[in-house]
């Protein structure tokens, strides 16, 4: 990418920026008639737990609002129960929601992590709740919150946790509402409440827990649930049916939107559900059909803002190499070293893309609900670690093929792979202390621009299964280089291997997004396949794959992988094409993985 191309590139980001940060602290403060604001609360064990909490301007003292305190699904952050607190704040109500301990920018459960022999994380308390009771107490205290009138509710394991505080509160608490998660706390303390469960038809995680095929009414006919409805066990629930009455507070009903568990949080039918629900509760201060919903438009921003970020570190790294000081990092051109038959061109980046994604689903298998291993204390990111490493060598085994059927032919060496640090095709340090200083300089530009972004919008990147937070203290010290370390299989190997698929040696626009396209392809590709079919299966044939060790989560999380590495490959494609060789990419691209890791949904720790 041209100087030019580069700066205009960098201008219309932060152009879009600008444009994201105004609508989404719109939608957030419904215009300035909502406070936003970011806080930390501190368990009785020393854990420090990050949240989010939705104030209108009309809850004071003197008129005192409802309260909603959201839960998130287990290793979700705060900003994946926006659509509801969106909702809430918008009729008046307090709306609060919590990092779990150990996601997002909450501490772990302990503080200071230690793992026994069996890598079992030890915890100093037992909190059924992960926090939500201590929240709840925080939340109903405040002065301008109308205790009496509470609301509580969660998708996933939040559903979970959340039952478990309204339980402790039934004095308070006027409506439960369970997204996608079929337990129900403990019958015998009771559910003096409304209760609802809103949970999609082809919810894969339900698909699991019961018959995984064709069905879920196995969830609306379980005896816990006919137990909160008050049923007997021989008593059928008919899904959409209110049984007793919300206005009493004893309304009980199963509504059954088509979704997926993963999508559930981001689904209009399962958001305008919960919002009538609340106003057939209790009285909102200002009610507003439940028709009307606005969170979708911040959600799209954010698909916006993720683009932004991969295009705002590429025309950085762009930039920076033409300056005096990086602009050495640029070598000679050995052209291209790999196959040229069309025929053996495809038989190869098949196999590239097979080897990319084959492991994807089994890696999450091995830190799923089988024996904990080494990796385990790093919950979904320890999959990924896994993954990098299978590919890693993986690929290496594609390069020892290459070897043996077209490099060894042609004579190509190590430095046309682009080893050589230098046009006299050494290895030199120097070379390395330029592209350490380089890397650190595209990634802290970046990250501290992805800073200013949330210290204005209040908000992480979170888009279903992908995230992108600031670095808590806690990760930065003990798991960044952690990160580096076990990502670097993958992020090494395909560096190199695309030298044998990927043209780098022409320069026109059309040449460069054709070779552009190429290498996303041969990364994303198999992964991108995978999720569809995953889905595909749940969405439309009501059952879920992969079901052994909880390996349908990989099924969800590959979509994770696939737009992480979107982001990294692209920026490594652009920074590999201007110096020709694989150390600045891989550098700034591991650095830039280990951030996207350390703060990925699921990085329990």
């Amino acid at each position: 990418m041209k100087k030019r191309s580069a700066s205009i590139l960098l201008i219309v980001s932060i152009i879009l920026t600008l444009l994201c940060c105004v609508v989404m602290n719109g939608i957030d403060t419904s215009w300035g008639n909502v406070d936003v604001k970011l806080g930390k609360l501190v368990s009785q064990n020393g854990t420090t737990v990050n949240y989010k909490i939705y104030i209108p301007k009309t809850a004071t003292a003197e008129n005192p609002a409802p309260g909603l305190l959201w839960g998130v699904g287990g290793g979700d952050g705060v900003d994946a129960g926006r659509a509801f607190c969106i909702e809430a704040s918008r009729r008046g109500m307090v709306a609060m929601t919590i990092d779990v301990p150990g996601n997002g920018l909450s501490e772990s459960t302990t503080g200071v992590v230690r793992f026994d022999s069996n890598n079992q994380a030890v915890t100093s308390t037992d909190d059924p709740t992960h926090c939500h009771e201590m929240a709840f107490q925080y939340l109903s205290e405040l002065p301008f919150v109308d205790s009496a009138n509470m609301v509580t509710g969660g998708h996933s394991m939040g559903g979970m946790y959340t039952i478990q505080v309204a339980q402790n509160h039934q004095d308070q608490v006027k409506l439960q509402t369970n997204v996608g998660m079929n337990m129900y706390g403990d019958p015998e303390l009771g559910y003096d409440f409304n209760f609802a469960l809103l949970i999609g038809t082809s919810d894969e995680s339900a698909l699991v827990r019961t018959t995984n095929f064709s069905t879920i009414d196995d969830i609306y006919q379980a005896p816990p649930l006919k137990a909160v409805f008050g049923m007997a066990e021989t008593d059928t629930i008919e899904e959409g049916k209110v049984y007793g009455d919300f206005a009493e507070g004893t309304g009980r009903v199963v509504m059954s939107p088509h979704t997926l568990h993963i999508w559930e949080p981001y689904t209009n039918g399962i958001v305008k559900d919960f919002v009538m629900l609340v106003e057939q509760s209790i009285s909102v201060p200002n009610p507003i059909d439940s028709n009307n919903t606005v969170y979708l438009i911040r959600d799209f921003m954010i698909v916006v803002m993720i683009c932004v970020v991969a295009l705002f570190m590429i025309a950085v790294a762009c930039l920076l190499l033409e300056t005096e000081t990086f602009s050495s990092l640029a070598v000679k051109d050995r052209g291209y070293v790999g196959y040229s038959g069309k025929g053996s061109w495809w038989i190869a980046a098949i196999a590239f893309v097979l080897l990319i994604g084959y492991s994807v689903i089994w890696c999450y298998m091995q830190t799923g609900s089988g024996e904990p291993n080494y990796f385990t204390r790093f919950g979904n990111s320890g999959a990924k670690c896994i993954w990098s490493i299978v590919t890693g060598v993986s690929l290496l085994l594609y390069m020892i093929v290459f070897h043996f059927v077209k490099g060894r032919k042609d004579k190509t060496r190590l430095v046309d792979l682009g080893l050589a640090t230098g046009d006299d095709d050494s290895f030199h340090i120097g070379y390395i202390g330029k592209t350490l200083l380089y890397s650190l300089l595209v990634f802290g530009i970046s990250f501290g621009y992805f800073l200013l972004f949330y210290f204005v919008t209040k908000s992480n990147l979170q888009l279903i299964v992908f995230e992108i937070d600031p670095i808590i203290r806690e990760r930065a010290t003990t798991k960044f280089l952690a990160m580096m370390f076990w990502m670097l299989p993958f992020v090494l190997m395909n560096a190199i291997a695309q030298k044998t698929l990927v043209r780098f040696d022409t320069d026109t626009p059309g040449s460069t997004a054709k070779a552009l396209t190429i290498s996303n392809l041969l990364c994303c590709l198999a992964p991108i396949v995978l999720h569809v079919f995953f889905v595909a299966n749940a969405y439309f044939g009501h059952r879920t794959i992969f079901t052994t060790s909880r390996g349908y989560i990989g099924g969800e999380q590959v979509m994770a992988i696939a737009i992480g590495t979107l982001i990294i490959n692209s920026l490594g494609f652009y920074i590999g094409k201007k110096t020709k060789t694989i150390w600045p990419t891989v550098v700034t691209t591991l650095l830039v993985i280990a951030w996207f890791q350390v703060t990925a949904s699921g990085m329990t720790f």
